[in-house]
This record gives C-alpha cells, sequence and structure tokens, in this order.
C-alpha cells in the first residue's frame, strides 16, 4: 500500500506529463423539466478512460459508446467515449459527494409553475479544488510552465498530505496515541520535507519508495506502535489521490451547452447562439473557488395571460360603473 500511495504521489503527479483532452458537455432541458444530459470526451486513450474526469457508468438510465479515430495528417489516433443519459432533478455523479478525490460537478435542473408562467433553472457547480489553500506552489506550477517542475512544489504538497493524514490518525482509536506526540511528529515531518535536498527527496521516493516513511520518521520509530506506518499510508492514500486527480486535469478542456426552453431571464454564458447558451473552461477556473454554470428561463401561458388581461379589464370596467354610481 505504501508503494502505491508513493507512486500516486510522486510518479503520476510531477514526472509524468498529461495529454491534452477535450470534455464536451451538452444539457438539453425538455418542457417537462426532464433533461438529456451527453458526455463527450476526445483525445489519447490514456487521457479518455483515466479517472481525472470519469464518466457516468452505463446502467439503466446511462448509456456508453467508444470509438477511435485515425488522422488525416498524421497517424495518431484520437479517442473518443460518448455517454448520454435522459434524467430530472438533482444529479451528483459521484457516489462520495463528502470525498476529497473525485472532481465534484452535481447539476440541479427545477422547474417552478404558477397560474400564468413556468420557470426553469440550470445550476452545475464544478467544485473548486481549494489548491491555493492547499499547496499554492503546486497551484503556481499548474498555471505557470516555468513552475511546472515538481521539484520546486513536491516538498510543500508532502507536508500537507502527511498532516492531514496525521489528523486523520488522531481519531484513529486503535493506535492511542498521545496528540503531543502526534503533533510533535506533524512538526517534524514538516521540517523533514521543506529543508531536505530536492535531489535526494526525489531519489528516495523513485528508488526507495517503501522506505520513505520509515526514513522520515526514524527518530520516533521506537515510540511507535509496529503498525503505524501502514496505518499513516492507508490515511496518505485520499489526500495522495486528490493531487493525483487535480494534476491530471491540468491540460483537460471544457465546453459546456445549454438548451432551455423559453426566455432566457439571467444565465453567466460565456456566449448565445440561438437557443444554445455555451461556456468555455478549464482547470484554472475551478483551481481554487468553484466555477458555476447558471441559467434561468421562463414560459408565459398565453392563455392564461389572456384570461388575466381580461379579468383585469372587467374588473377596472366594475370598479369605474360603481364610481359613476356614487357620484350620481
Amino acid at each position: 500500500m505504501l508503494k502505491k500511495i508513493i507512486n500516486y504521489t510522486l510518479l503520476l503527479l510531477g514526472l509524468i506529463l498529461t495529454g491534452c483532452v477535450e470534455h464536451l458537455i451538452t444539457v438539453h432541458v425538455h418542457p417537462d423539466g426532464k433533461y438529456k444530459m451527453h458526455f463527450v470526451t476526445k483525445g489519447d486513450s490514456t487521457d479518455v478512460f483515466d479517472d481525472d474526469f470519469p464518466h457516468p457508468k452505463p446502467n439503466s438510465i446511462w448509456t456508453s459508446t467508444q470509438h477511435k479515430e485515425q488522422s488525416q495528417n498524421s497517424e495518431e489516433e484520437t479517442w473518443i467515449m460518448e455517454t448520454q443519459g435522459l434524467l430530472s432533478g438533482m444529479t451528483l455523479f459521484t457516489k462520495d459527494s463528502s470525498s476529497i478525490v473525485p472532481l465534484q460537478h452535481p447539476i440541479t435542473v427545477k422547474k417552478e409553475e404558477n397560474w400564468i408562467s413556468t420557470t426553469y433553472t440550470v445550476e452545475q457547480i464544478f467544485r473548486g479544488r481549494e489548491v491555493y489553500r492547499k499547496y499554492p506552489k503546486f497551484g503556481d506550477s499548474l498555471q505557470d510552465t516555468e513552475k511546472a517542475d515538481s521539484i520546486q512544489w513536491l516538498p510543500e504538497a508532502m507536508v500537507y498530505v502527511c498532516s492531514q493524514a496525521l489528523n486523520r490518525l488522531k481519531f484513529d482509536t486503535s493506535i492511542h496515541l498521545d496528540l503531543v506526540l502526534l503533533e510533535r511528529i506533524d512538526n517534524h515531518l514538516k521540517n523533514y520535507f521543506i529543508h531536505v535536498e530536492t535531489i535526494q527527496l526525489l531519489e528516495e521516493l523513485e528508488q526507495n519508495r517503501p522506505e520513505m516513511l520509515q526514513t522520515a520518521l526514524s527518530p520516533f520509530l521506537q515510540r511507535l506502535p509496529l503498525d503505524f506506518i501502514q496505518k499513516m499510508s492507508l490515511a496518505m492514500e485520499p489526500f495522495a489521490e486528490e493531487i493525483r486527480v487535480t494534476h491530471g486535469l491540468k491540460d483537460d478542456h471544457f465546453q459546456f451547452s445549454l438548451v432551455l426552453p423559453g426566455m432566457i431571464t439571467k444565465t453567466n454564458a460565456d456566449s448565445v447562439k440561438g437557443d444554445t447558451l455555451r461556456w468555455a473552461f478549464g482547470l484554472k477556473d475551478f483551481l481554487n473557488e468553484d466555477k458555476v454554470i447558471f441559467s434561468k428561463s421562463v414560459i408565459y401561458s398565453q392563455t392564461r395571460f389572456q384570461k388575466l388581461v381580461l379579468f383585469a379589464i372587467l374588473g377596472i370596467c366594475i370598479f369605474l360603473s360603481v364610481l359613476l354610481k356614487w357620484y350620481r
């Protein structure tokens, strides 16, 4: 397990560059409030079938197909995965909405009716990854190619991963460790990763990954339970995975299209063409804060509106008639 953790934290995060992949998301809201959602992901096989932005799995709601296309100007192959389904209300896309690992992007479609109109509201939120709150240097590396080298952000990221793992271990009743000792370990690891020579750290993680925590925690080993290293490795896993997923989204591009019934009354779309609203964005747009897609439309019932006008005119006529009689 420790080997897996380090592999995720290092090899997949800092040393491998990801390719460019495009995600096309189309939402078509029907008059009854249900909506068809269509995902199309294009790129090489590694990017299309990874878990940075996975498509919903095929089931009774979702259908999915995959195929590849050969470029006319080169031998490169482009894989295309398409998934679509008919939905209603709110869709979360992830089993565990409290998990920090996957990209959270819930969508909510509401239909509200009153006597003369029907209102449709669509909101999809790409949850912010909070990168600058957790590891600012990693955030800089994702936006500046000159700072993309892992040697500049890896120590800070490792401090965060280890610190969060220790916070979880505080609530592990099977360890029975003094909280003061855990705080000392936390401070020690911060100093260890920040001040260790970068080349040495990379060599340790590449060649002696299972020994990394053993080496880092050597001053405390005699005071720690025998299974502490293993438990800490497990506690590190979601935080290492979180960084890996964020890094994997670095070169992903999203295009979101929305078709709503009725007249658009409010939207934050980048552009409007005919009856289609469009947004274009990437990781930088939800690197820290949420990226919110929002639109609202309304359909007025012509028959009911005419009845309302008729009743209003009739009411005014009655009022004027009563008023004239009173003056006489």
